[in-house]
């Protein structure tokens, strides 16, 4: 509340993105329990957005997809207990985020996580070309090892498995809402074929397209 975010088109297709939000009531109830009653931890998500994990991301496509449904799949008592994991993964992904941040010397703190945010926003608009690790730090103006040892521990994630991760959560998505054949969604996300798009699908979200 009271911040302002700025959303700009990264590539050709816009800048379609999914936002999870804690209310500020529950986010103070979060930091009650966690306290045992005691006074509040303001050091719960002392620091806004994050990115989502895989598992966040699958289970709120289907958590708002069956949801959302005229003929609802889930019942209500199904639908708490959906919400209840989701906002538990949420909580276990911003906490890990802030033991990163508590971890990193003040002085390249907002260095590095300047250099993740240019290398994150690089990558969304290329993520469907064969960029290497070696170009994206020639285009920062850093060492390959130096941008992807930062972008690991800020992130989770290898340059080119984000990357990766990119591509599946966008196929995911056309899968959903484009009137478009498995091997066309392929192609257009970056894979080669349609074989190799649905093992890596199934590797990262345990179903296949």
């Amino acid at each position: 509340p009271g911040e302002i975010h700025a959303r700009e088109a990264l590539n050709e297709e816009g800048d379609d993105c999914d936002f999870i939000a804690v209310a500020p009531e529950l986010l103070q109830r979060l930091r009650m329990c966690r306290a045992g009653g005691r006074a509040a931890d303001e050091s719960l998500f002392p620091s806004g957005p994050c990115e989502t994990t895989p598992e966040i991301f699958l289970a709120r496509r289907r958590l708002f997809s069956a949801a959302s449904r005229q003929y609802a799949t889930l019942n209500s008592r199904q639908i708490d207990a959906a919400v209840e994991r989701l906002l538990a993964l949420v909580v276990e992904r911003a906490s890990a985020r802030h033991r990163f941040m508590q971890g990193q010397v003040r002085a390249n703190c907002g260095r590095r996580m300047q250099l993740v945010e240019d290398a994150k926003t690089i990558v969304a608009r290329e993520y469907q070309t064969d960029l290497t690790a070696m170009g994206l730090a020639r285009r920062l103006h850093c060492s390959t090892a130096y941008l992807s040892r930062t972008f690991h521990a800020a992130t989770g994630f290898r340059l080119v498995d984000y990357r990766h991760e990119l591509r599946l959560r966008r196929a995911a998505y056309l899968i959903e809402q484009a009137n478009a054949e498995i091997g066309e969604i392929a192609v257009r996300v970056g894979f080669a074929s349609h074989s190799h798009f649905s093992s890596a699908f199934h590797r990262r979200f345990g179903i296949t397209p």
